[in-house]
């Protein structure tokens, strides 16, 4: 039988010797130092704006660690 030669199409086998390539990486975000200072800042502006409790808790933890 044609079909059974094993000359062709078989699984496994590689496809023009063009190995597989897995994706690119993620980029990443850009990372940048944050000082303590200005981000407590940032969270009082914020909380002059709006009541919200996790700022507020970040907020005063922050106060706290600078302190």
């Amino acid at each position: 039988m044609p079909e059974d030669s094993g000359a062709g199409g078989g699984v496994g086998e590689s496809h023009g010797g063009a190995g597989f390539e897995s994706p690119p990486g993620a980029a990443m975000p850009e990372r940048r130092e944050v000082d303590p200072r200005a981000r407590l800042h940032e969270l009082a502006l914020e909380l002059t704006r709006t009541r919200n409790r996790r700022l507020l808790v970040e907020y005063l933890r922050l106060r706290r660690a600078v302190r």
